[in-house]
């Protein structure tokens, strides 16, 4: 599917365990990914330059996101991830460009995961946040209720 251009939506189903390298890298009109509970890798730029997508749901066996995964994602607001033991590549989301994005963290491993995160910080609009009680781990509170209702 490498630069499909009118590919918008892609949906795992069944027994699709990994995305291999640059399998969709340059989908510019892909705007929505859904994971089944089986995928476990994504491989080095597998959604590099997918200008359109804006969310990404990491199901729980994601344990690995090969380097540039999703590099020059330029729309991309909001990431959930549900694994904290997830190994990120390098530059797995390298070119943010201080647009609004929101990356929550299913779980207690804070520490773990926000030091993934640090090239970002100097962003005004990059935002963590984390499980617990879906805390904001910066100065903008968001509940859960609206962590649902915004991805």
């Amino acid at each position: 599917f490498d630069a499909s251009i009118e590919l918008d939506s892609v949906i795992f189903h069944g027994a699709v365990q990994s995305i291999g390298e640059t399998a969709f890298s340059g989908c510019v009109s892909l705007n929505t990914l859904i994971f089944n509970e089986a995928v476990m890798s994504i491989g080095y730029y597998a959604f590099a330059n997918c200008n359109s997508l804006r969310t990404v749901v990491f199901p729980h066996y994601v344990g690995s996101i090969g380097g540039g995964g999703f590099r020059d994602c330029l729309s991309l607001t909001a990431i959930v991830f549900s694994n904290y033991n997830l190994v990120l590549g390098a530059d797995s989301f390298s070119s943010y460009q201080d647009q609004h994005l929101k990356v929550f963290l299913e779980y207690d491993a804070v520490q773990y995961q926000e030091g993934k995160w640090q090239h970002l910080r100097n962003y005004e609009n990059f935002r963590i946040y984390y499980h617990k009680d879906w805390e904001f781990v910066g100065n903008d509170p968001t509940p859960l209720w609206q962590v649902k209702a915004f991805i």
